[in-house]
């Protein structure tokens, strides 16, 4: 899903994706509304997901800096679509399949695995031998650079293999 939309939006995987809401309209042909809440408690759920016919998928989060807040409405976009009749969702740091997969949708959307592998890998041994990128990508490497996570000491993305580049 997260790659038929950047090509929808005529996105190479080096290209950044600038503003969500155009990842929306390709998918729904309706704009995302993000809504900063004060309110939401610290813990595990991070974020809360509904669908309105107008505007239509709304993200609730907590403030955050902005391209933590990218990903995290990556995440929002995936869960308002795939469960839009299933009524409000949340977003949270469990392990659960969908929430898994919204991390994996937001992360492709923002930093798609083939460009990264582009931009920060020609070397064949940061290579697994399916071509999956390796098991980290750290915070350090190559997810700041494609927009969607910024720097931080315990924050990783993890894909398939057995190495860490960074």
């Amino acid at each position: 899903l997260a790659r038929w939309i950047r090509r929808s939006l005529g996105l190479s995987s080096e290209q950044r994706l600038e503003d969500l809401r155009d990842a929306s309209r390709a998918a729904c042909q309706r704009e995302m509304r993000v809504v900063e809440a004060t309110n939401i408690p610290s813990g595990r759920v991070l974020a809360a997901v509904g669908w309105r016919t107008d505007p239509g998928p709304t993200v609730i989060a907590r403030p955050s800096p902005r391209e933590n807040a990218r990903f995290l409405w990556g995440r929002g976009l995936y869960l308002a679509l795939r469960g839009a009749t299933e009524g409000p969702r949340l977003v949270t740091d469990a392990r659960t399949w969908e929430q898994r997969g919204s991390r994996a949708f937001g992360a492709e959307l923002l930093a798609p695995q083939d460009g990264v592998m582009q931009m920060y890998s020609t070397d064949e041994s940061e290579i697994g031998r399916d071509g999956a990128m390796a098991p980290r990508v750290s915070a350090n490497c190559a997810l700041p650079a494609c927009g969607s996570l910024t720097r931080g000491p315990r924050m990783s993305m993890r894909w398939r293999s057995s190495r860490l580049i960074g």
